[in-house]
């Protein structure tokens, strides 16, 4: 009762207005009372401080002041003696001054300093700031503690008590303010500097409620940390903080952020230990700990050797065993001032790192050098209270000569402030990881040197000097590439050789032994004889040289990419000539065999042979060669390629700790999960390689037999160099293609039985843990009261009704969040929510019967019958409490956290422009009303919520939204209109609201934005942690209140509810809350370009600060620097409680300068790198910024930290609520004694104590837990199919394959929804990694990083967050090429090198598969069809020209074939079935996870249906797509580079989407591919159709017709022809002269969105681009890349020219033999290479001739015409592109006359001419044309104008026609190839136009809306329809009239021959009559191919029936 009195009364002048408010109101003033957050007390000068006390002023400031010429440096007396005497001095005071009872009493606030904390009023910068009136209450509530009011103070021997008692006289009334310290008095030469409290710091006050006050009065922002109990004051760690910014010359924003990021630490860990335990575990964390980072690098460079070694005088290092006793020793020494000093100088140090935060080692070795200096001065300046040193800032002296080294190797500066990107690829760029690497060895750090110091190194120097010459370092000269990212798929072989080897060497195995007649001696058919056993396991045995080749090649590729010169490179030369001499002696007896003594091939050797009575002998040895083989496969299969030959790092002593510590340092798997890992791995394999065996391998074996067997006997010769050699060989090349693909199938069986176990095995997961509905749950809602009370709440409660209530408290929270969600209605609330019931004179609770009729599912209650989202998350949430989750702490014991959101351009809130405006011609529908009819229900329960609202309010119900709509934003649609000028309610339907008020407005933004991507939306989720955490407060308080009540033996429980209810308990209660949640939760935003934001962004940005004023909004300022003229970058934090400056911008809390601009990768890594310093707690969620929380999910925080199992490490698990404090008086009254007395005594702790709290902690640690990755649910799932396939995509992979993964170890950190350990992570590296290009997926190395230095990564299934995910096609696979590219980057990354070459075999599996795995499987996919398509025309035409043996299985082969002189290929195409069954089953395995994904989760009807609607929606042709894209990211990458992020939008695809974008984003990847392999198929599946190649058609089709097939409103009759008005637009432009731009500056503008443009930019991929002389307006002050690297030649022609070569080669073998078959009295010529050359180099010739004319008109007539006609240069090109178009379709005509009219063998031909045009262009491309100029069209315009001197291209004007003119030449190809395929693409499409109703069927498709639910297109004006009209009349006659031309242009004369039959021949000239393909009499036609086989088998069949009747 007696604190309820006080409570009462420190709350009376705010209790009257509180008790008006509604509980909504006070709800939100719970949630946003930091809104009127006052700021600290006014500027207090030294002086007013001095003069208050009566201390000289000048004496007194000049402990405090600093030397502006330098740094000072203080000694030990300063820092123990002085400064703690003055802070005690200042205690005594201020406890003086409150002895009076009322503020209003007080002195004066400018005669005295308002805090006993100096701490606190030098920091005032806390995440929520305070006025001074807080430590008021404070001092207060210590005083009554500690029973006295007097300050007396004891005469003590210790020095800091002699200075009180010389300082001040005692008397009665407290303390005399007289000062006699003469005998302490500081240095009088630093009495000028500036003053320890900075005059302009502070801010008046200005509290504006009572209720605001009452939370200041009870706050403090680091309450565990109290000055009672801790070891050391927060005031003596403020101190040191000072000191050392003073010592080193940290700037003081960052001494204040960091100091405050410390405190939160302690308070934090204090929560839940005592503060000696506290600040211990942190100190190991970061410093002294077994996996802290600075003691690994210590150890691993050598750092004892200048610490130890020289006092022992020995040469050698210490023994790890004897380094590990002195550490120990060494450490156990240390006083909690120590500890405290080395943690804050490392943050210091760490909290201006800036971009060297991303390179762990160099921090350590920079606080290696700075903690020297300290203890140097510490140690040897006694004597003296300064030593200036005349060094610059920290920043100056130590980051920026590192940050400007990193900055110079990507960047060269354009002007002063800005620089462009270099053209140097990783390979020639020293980034991050090399830099680093370089700390880690000590030979490296021997190294280095100095500037203007010859032969002079900074280790020549002793260690407490060596800080003062970090500035002079040469870093130039220092640093080196400590790994090659070479560009080239040897990285591939080298980092996964396993694989390989695994692979390649089985395959070998298998073929070589089911391949026999191949290498048989002189094999017989009919006899089937066998070779000799010894020829057969010799040549299996050759398995192992294999795998030895394999392994030497990767030898020399670690050789490559790992230079010599460093130190950590392992010994590799020993296992180069080991490998290489097992490849010779497990080789030789092969070549013994083959080559020496042939003999032995055959089985039957005879009698006279000399090895006889060797046979028994040889057998053995060869046998023994083939165990030898297997033995060696397998050895080279499971041992990693670093550790071969027993090489282990361990065994090497001290040399290799680096490479343990920083690469190898995997968490061994536990058991359970070793042997999981294990057994997946092996059921794995041994189902692939039995289905391996006998589904492709035995099938292959008559294939191979049978090819080996065929001849030619019809082959001409040509008169070139291959005569018939090439016809002859078919078979060989026959072989060759289906070994290859063979072997490719090799590999995806692989990754399909990987899926399938992964699958399973995640599924029987599932059913342990819990998660799947098949598991036995029954009754989860019926239990789920008790499971919230037990698994969420953490309390002790006995009152059942107790227990009731406190679950109430947290059900009817979840409820009423999801209403204010509008996802129910209020009737659903009150059938939801606990009911208060009377019962008598008694109120009790009543559980809602939704708990009792649900059961098992929603299907026997139809409450959520509507509400899917409701459904889902109540759903998830009852099932989740059912599985097995650990025991959270107390909300007080709970860690600290943040969530960090990187923000870019993400959408903060949508406007009402945005949300209503449908946009431009290509929409059909406002974003409103799409999502009106998305979430149909949602609206109707907002607009309900809108009329309540609008009845409270007695708004007019006449009044209308339209005139302010209308006139205020924007023109809306007129059926918008109508329905705005209608009654009220419908008015209210439409829009949201009736009147156009801006809380009305804002009402309808607010609804849209949360539906859509946007930050609010995250901001609002997140969010939830708050109330979750305040609720949860609330819970256990009322809790304790209830148990107190029990244990005063007061049972009452009706007590208890008046107690609860009383207003004044539930504020203070309420109070207390909001501040237990600023201090365990804060959400942090890193918004890049806040300083760019224009005003909508900026209004929407305080928007968002007004609503959550503790948000905290962290981002980068850049300030011109009048006097240097430089820009200087400061990283800034802001939250809503900043004032405004004079420009009307928040004043930041904080603002720390940086070395430059901190934005030098791709954008996000630097974004959270820079505003990670202003994070706070232990651990931190990364989240995108288009994700979502709910507050359900948010009530399991603290069951989700306890996963990082801190309590292992540190202290017991307690989940009592006892406090702290009280916690330490009772149970460690001894050690509380100790602390209490140690104030006095300074001493704060015996030694004894904490090398007791030291070792416990050394013993205890476990290998930490460094990532925790969450679930997701993609809330755009439903959202059409392809919302709804990338939502799959992502659920199965974050939850399903990630479940997985966590288990057998292969997990990684992939970005959001991951909690991260910040010590663990920060003091490795960061969060992420952000070198350009090479980090482009940069969270994943943050996995690697954590993963390789021993850090555990686990999964979490009992919790889950939202995540949006692109909606739109072309978005999609933009996020697809992003991550596509960022694969190939990784491919090269060192991580991937270490990983692929240290890991175990099951871990080193789990990690390919579940990552690189997956996009190598989608490139064979891709090779495959390749390969397929071109096995498939070889032997096509083998088929349709050779006669076919007729077969049956049950016959033997060795029977004799009929018809004589068969050939027997019926096996092969069964065997080309058989593959293609293999490789559908591959694809249609990518369903499987997804369909058992939602059988475990939601049950066989949902799975079925989701499956259902995909393949009903076309969605394997969006896979097929993606996959193509996949690849083709992955081989450009590794190819030419330029990875890059691009911003993929996430918006709704309501908008279609132009055909000349689409055309231009897709061809390159897609079109042009599968146009030239469809063509090629074309001609195969004419000359032989085969029933199994149809999915090869559909696949490339696919490819096709996806990106038109998934556009919105894609067969809109008049969007079809209004869009191709536009493509032949997009076609002809880029040509022109403006009117509007002077006739000497126009050819500088480039024009945008044209073909020309197109088409410049796709060459340059190949040639690179020049450099701009000029900067872009638009890259301002920041960095920009001008150009585009040009890739090197040789990866070219690796990649681009050798595969254009195999392609045309393989093509041009199934050319030669179809036109080589001839009948054997044929006598003709038969000139068909000659002929092929003819028709493929003409049409280029041709166009050069064309070209060559036009050019010369354009510069005779240009200049003078283009002058006068606007479109003469249009005219030009156009005439130039239809005469090219014109050219080669003439020459397809000329290609069917010359192959009399066979169109097969023309498209054969074609194909051919194809290919070749196409190599030769990509040759000159790659290596003949200069460097593209991609910033204007100066060339272009020039070459169709004339106006060459004109085009202000300088010397250039004489060299550029030339390489214009092949440039020209070039694009006359291109243009027709574009040309004829965007007609062929519009031409497949149109007779879907002609369907009625196609249109509204389509968007049924693509949005899953039904026709009822769509909504009409846009109503256009009697004029705009007209308009349209004409214009759509107008083009379909354009279309169909160029449609029809092309099409009696390629086919018309071939019809009219067929017809016909007239024989062209006869009319051609002798000169080409050569080129023309003899006639074939039709010899043995009838029998030929597959129609002769059908008929010869029909007889055949007749035939043997007869025999047989």
């Amino acid at each position: 009762m007696g604190s309820r009195k006080k409570s009462e009364k420190s709350s009376k002048s705010s209790r009257s207005g509180f008790d008006l408010v509604s509980t909504d109101v006070k709800e939100h003033l719970k949630s946003s009372w930091k809104t009127k957050k006052a700021k600290m007390f006014g500027n207090k000068a030294v002086k007013n401080i001095c003069s208050s006390i009566g201390i000289d002023k000048e004496k007194f400031s000049s402990s405090f002041e600093s030397d502006q010429s330098g740094v000072l440096f203080l000694n030990n007396n300063n820092l123990d003696i002085g400064n703690s005497a003055k802070i005690l001095a200042f205690e005594k005071f201020v406890d003086y001054k409150l002895d009076f009872e009322d503020e209003d009493d007080l002195p004066s606030s400018s005669t005295i300093s308002h805090s006993d904390d100096i701490a606190v009023q030098y920091y005032p910068h806390t995440a929520i700031q305070q006025p001074s009136s807080v430590y008021y209450h404070n001092l207060k509530s210590k005083k009554k503690y500690s029973g006295s009011k007097n300050c007396d103070v004891k005469a003590v021997s210790d020095p800091d008590n002699e200075f009180l008692q010389n300082s001040f006289r005692v008397g009665t009334d407290g303390v005399s303010l007289t000062p006699t310290y003469d005998k302490y008095c500081f240095n009088e030469r630093d009495s000028s500097n500036k003053n320890f409290v900075n005059e302009e710091e502070y801010q008046n006050p200005s509290i504006e409620s009572e209720f605001f006050k009452s939370f200041e009065y009870d706050y403090d922002p680091y309450p565990m940390w109290d000055d009672k109990d801790a070891p050391i004051k927060k005031a003596e760690i403020a101190l040191i903080f000072k000191n050392l910014s003073e010592m080193f010359g940290f700037q003081a924003d960052n001494e204040k952020n960091m100091y405050d990021y410390f405190l939160r630490l302690l308070d934090s860990r204090a929560s839940r230990m005592n503060p000696l335990e506290a600040i211990t575990s942190l100190y190991l964390d970061y410093i002294g700990g077994k996996h802290a980072n600075f003691r690994k690098w210590y150890f691993a460079s050598k750092c004892d050797d200048d610490d130890f070694r020289s006092k022992t005088k020995t040469t050698a290092s210490l023994d790890i065993r004897k380094l590990k006793e002195l550490w120990l020793d060494n450490f156990q020494s240390l006083t909690i001032k120590d500890y405290v000093t080395q943690i804050s100088l490392y943050l210091l140090i760490w909290g201006e790192a800036g971009q060297v935060r991303y390179m762990p080692e160099l921090i350590c070795f920079i606080y290696k050098t700075c903690i020297d200096r300290y203890y140097f001065l510490i140690n040897m300046h006694i004597n003296s209270h300064f030593d200036i040193i005349n060094t610059s800032p920290f920043l100056d002296h130590v980051i920026t000569p590192i940050y400007n080294y990193y900055r110079d190797q990507q960047y060269e500066p354009l002007d002063k402030n800005v620089y462009i990107q270099k053209n140097k690829d990783h390979v020639d760029t020293i980034g991050y990881d090399d830099i680093n690497q370089h700390f880690w060895f000590r030979k490296s750090l021997l190294k280095i040197s100095l500037k203007d110091c010859a032969h002079k190194k900074l280790y020549d120097y002793p260690t407490n000097e060596r800080y003062l010459y970090l500035n002079k370092c040469d870093w130039k000269l220092t640093f080196k590439k400590t790994y090659r990212e070479s560009r080239t798929w040897y990285h591939i072989f080298t980092n996964f050789n396993r694989i390989w080897i695994i692979h390649v060497c089985v395959f070998w195995y298998y073929t070589i032994f089911n391949a026999k007649p191949l290498y048989t001696n002189k094999y017989q058919k009919t006899v089937n004889n066998p070779p000799s056993t010894e020829w057969v396991l010799s040549l299996m045995s050759l398995s192992g040289s294999i795998a030895a080749f394999i392994n030497l090649l990767a030898l020399f590729g670690e050789l490559s990419f790992c230079p010599r010169n460093f130190y950590g490179s392992t010994p590799i030369f020993k296992r180069i000539s080991l490998t290489f001499f097992i490849l010779c002696v497990i080789t030789l007896p092969t070549v013994y065999i083959g080559l020496i003594n042939e003999q032995l091939k055959d089985p039957l050797r005879g009698f006279e042979t000399v090895y006889l009575t060797k046979d028994g002998f040889i057998l053995f040895f060869y046998s023994l060669q083939f165990i030898f083989s297997l033995v060696l496969v397998t050895y080279y299969s499971v041992t990693p390629l670093n550790k071969l030959y027993f090489f282990n790092f361990k065994t090497k002593g001290r040399d290799y700790l680096a490479n343990i510590f920083f690469t190898d340092s995997i968490v061994p798997l536990k058991d359970t999960s070793k042997l999981a890992s294990i057994a997946l791995w092996l059921s794995i394999f041994f189902f692939k390689f039995l289905e391996s065996y006998f589904f492709l391998t035995l099938s292959l074996k008559d294939t191979l037999r049978e090819l080996s067997l065929l001849e030619f006997k019809r082959c001409t010769a040509d008169f070139m160099i291959f005569g018939d050699k090439v016809c002859k060989h078919q078979k060989h090349v026959l072989l060759v293609l289906v070994l290859t693909v063979d072997l490719i199938l090799f590999f995806l069986d692989t990754y399909l039985w990987y899926v399938i176990g992964n699958t399973l095995f995640s599924v029987f997961r599932s059913l342990k843990v819990g998660v799947s509905i098949w598991t036995p749950w029954k009754n989860i809602f019926l239990r789920l009261p008790s499971r919230i009370y037990i698994k969420i709440l953490n309390t002790d409660a006995a009152d059942s009704q107790l227990k009731i209530h406190l679950v109430s408290e947290v059900w009817n929270l979840i409820i009423v969040s999801m209403y204010r969600e509008h996802l129910i209605s209020f009737d659903h609330v009150q059938s939801l929510i606990y009911n208060r019931s009377k019962c008598g004179s008694t109120y009790s609770l009543k559980e809602p019967n939704f708990f009792y009729n649900q059961e098992d599912t929603f299907g026997q209650n139809n409450i959520f019958k509507s509400e899917p989202e409701a459904q889902r998350r109540m759903t998830f949430f009852a099932q989740s409490l059912s599985t097995s989750i650990p025991n959270g702490y107390s909300i007080n014991k709970m860690p600290s956290f943040t969530v960090l959101i990187p923000h870019y351009k993400e959408k903060i809130m949508l406007s009402l422009k945005d949300i209503i405006k449908t946009g431009d011609t290509s929409s059909q529908v406002s974003l409103l009303e799409y999502l009106k009819g998305l979430h149909s229900s949602e609206w109707k329960y907002f607009i309900d919520d809108t009329k309540k609202l609008l009845s409270e309010n007695d708004l007019s119900s006449t009044s209308s939204a339209e005139p302010e709509l209308n006139k205020e934003y924007f023109d809306i649609s007129k059926t918008l209109k109508a329905k705005l000028n209608a009654p009220i309610n419908e008015c209210l339907s439409v829009v949201g609201f009736q009147t156009a008020l801006p809380e009305y407005v804002l009402r309808t933004r607010i609804w849209v934005s949360l539906r859509s991507q946007t930050l609010y939306k995250t901001i609002t989720g997140f969010m939830n942690y708050d109330k979750a955490i305040k609720i949860l407060y609330e819970v256990e308080d009322q809790s304790h209140v209830a148990t107190q009540l029990q244990e005063n033996c007061n049972s009452d429980h009706n007590k208890f509810k008046k107690q609860d209810q009383d207003k004044n308990i539930y504020y203070q209660r309420s109070k207390k809350a909001s501040i237990i949640s600023s201090r365990k939760f804060r959400l942090l935003i890193s918004m890049q370009r806040l300083n760019q934001f224009d005003g909508e962004e900026n209004e929407n940005l305080e928007y968002l600060l007004r609503v959550y004023p503790e948000l905290q909004i962290a981002y980068i300022e850049n300030i011109l620097n009048s006097e240097t003229n430089e820009v200087e970058y400061y990283s800034c934090l802001i939250d809503g409680t900043c004032n405004f400056d004079s420009n009307g911008k928040r004043q930041p809390k904080y603002k720390i300068k940086l070395s430059g601009n901190p934005i030098l990768g791709d954008g996000k890594a630097d974004n959270q790198n820079h505003s990670i310093i202003f994070a706070r707690g232990e651990f931190i969620q990364l989240i995108d910024a288009n994700q979502d929380n709910y507050i359900e999910e948010c009530l399991k925080i603290r069951n989700v930290l306890s996963e990082f199992e801190i309590f292992e490490n540190h202290t017991e698990l307690n989940t009592t609520t006892i406090p702290f404090k009280q916690k330490v008086t009772d149970n460690n009254t001894d050690m509380s004694n100790k602390w209490n007395n140690s104030v006095n005594n300074n001493s704060y702790t015996t030694k004894d104590q904490i090398q007791s709290s030291y070792n416990k902690f050394w013993d205890s640690e476990t290998s930490p837990v460094a990532i925790i990755g969450t679930r997701e649910y993609i809330f755009s799932e439903n959202i059409g199919v392809l919302g709804d396939v990338a939502a799959g995509k992502e659920q199965t992979f974050g939850t399903l394959t990630a479940r997985t993964l966590a288990e057998i170890g292969g997990k990684l950190h992939y970005g959001h929804p991951d909690f991260l350990n910040t010590v663990f992570v920060t003091t490795r590296g960061g969060v992420s990694k952000g070198q350009k290009g090479l980090h482009l997926n940069e969270d994943i190395y943050s996995g690697m990083n954590a993963l390789m230095r021993g850090g555990r990564i686990k999964h979490c299934e009992y919790i889950q967050c939202g995540k949006g995910r692109d909606l739109g096609f072309e978005s999609i696979l933009n996020f697809t090429t992003k991550i596509g590219a960022g694969m190939g980057e990784q491919f090269l990354s060192r991580e991937y090198y270490y990983l692929g070459t240290q890991l175990p075999l099951d871990r080193f599996l789990s990690f390919y598969y579940g990552h690189a795995g997956f996009h190598l499987n989608n490139i064979l996919i891709v090779t495959s069809i390749k390969m397929y398509v071109l096995l498939f025309l070889n032997l096509s035409f083998v088929v349709s020209n050779s006669v076919l043996c007729y077969y049956n299985k049950n016959i033997p082969y060795t029977d004799p074939k009929y018809p004589a002189e068969c050939a027997n290929i019926i096996p092969v195409i069964k065997w080309l079935r058989r593959s293609v069954l293999s490789i559908f089953s591959v694809f249609l395995v990518a369903f499987f996870p997804l369909f058992f994904q939602e059988l475990m989760e939601k049950g066989t009807w949902k799975a079925v249906l989701r499956i259902s609607k995909h393949f009903l929606s076309f969605s394997p042709l969006f896979e097929v797509f993606v996959c193509k894209v996949y690849s083709t990211s992955v081989i450009n990458d590794l190819t030419i580079g330029g990875a890059r992020y691009i911003a993929t939008g996430r918006g709704f695809a309501t908008t279609r989407t132009s055909f000349s974008k689409l055309y231009s984003r897709f061809a390159p990847e897609a079109f042009y591919y599968s146009s030239i392999t469809l063509l090629v198929l074309m001609a195969a599946s004419i000359s032989a159709w085969e029933f199994s190649v149809l999915y090869f058609w559909m696949s490339l089709s696919a490819l096709i017709i996806a990106p038109l097939l998934f556009n919105p409103n894609q067969f809109s009759w008049n969007d079809f022809f209004l869009d191709y008005k536009r493509y032949l637009r997009w076609l002809s432009s880029g040509n022109t002269i403006n009117k509007n731009t002077k006739s000497t500056s126009y050819i500088k503008t480039k024009t945008q969105g044209s073909w020309i443009n197109y088409i410049k930019e796709l060459r340059t991929t190949t040639v690179g681009s020049k450099k701009q002389k000029s900067r872009r307006k638009s890259s301002g002050k920041y960095v920009a890349t001008l150009f585009c690297k040009s890739p090197s030649k040789g990866h070219l022609f690796l990649n681009i020219i050798l595969n254009k070569i195999l392609f045309t080669s393989f093509v041009l073998t199934g050319y030669i033999f179809a036109n080589s078959q001839m009948a054997p009295d044929q006598e003709a010529d038969n000139n068909y290479l000659l002929r092929a050359f003819v028709v493929s180099i003409s049409p280029l010739a041709v166009n050069f001739v064309i070209l060559v004319l036009i050019g010369f008109v354009s510069i005779t007539t240009g200049p003078i015409l283009s002058s006068i006609f606007k479109e003469y240069a249009t005219f030009l090109s156009t005439l130039a592109h239809s005469l090219a178009i014109i050219n080669h379709i003439l020459f397809f005509q000329f290609i069917l006359v010359l192959q009399r009219w066979s169109f097969a063998l023309s498209l054969l031909t074609l194909s051919v001419c194809i290919s070749i045009q196409n190599l030769i262009i990509a040759f000159i491309s790659c290596f003949l044309l200069t460097k593209e100029m991609t910033s204007t069209d100066r060339s272009n315009k020039a070459w169709w104008t004339g106006r060459w001197f004109s085009s202000e291209l300088g010397r250039r004007a004489l060299t550029q026609p030339l390489r214009e003119l092949i440039c020209k030449w070039i694009e006359l190809s291109w243009f027709t190839s574009d040309f004829l395929i965007g007609h062929f693409l519009l031409m497949i499409q149109t007779p879907l136009l002609f369907i009625p109703c196609i249109d509204r069927f389509h968007s049924f498709l693509l949005f899953w809306l039904k026709p009822s639910e769509q909504i009409s297109p846009r109503v256009l004006s009697l004029s705009e329809k007209r308009k349209t009209r004409r214009s759509v009349l107008f083009m379909v006659f354009v279309y169909f009239f160029i449609l029809t031309s092309l099409l009696i242009m390629i086919f018309g004369p071939l019809v009219l021959v067929k017809v016909s039959g007239f024989d062209t021949s006869t009319i051609l000239p002798h000169i080409i009559k050569p080129l023309l393909m003899p006639k074939n009499d039709e010899y043995k036609k009838a029998l030929l191919g597959l129609h002769g086989y059908k008929v010869m088998s029909a007889k055949q069949n007749a035939r043997r029936k007869n025999i047989s009747t």
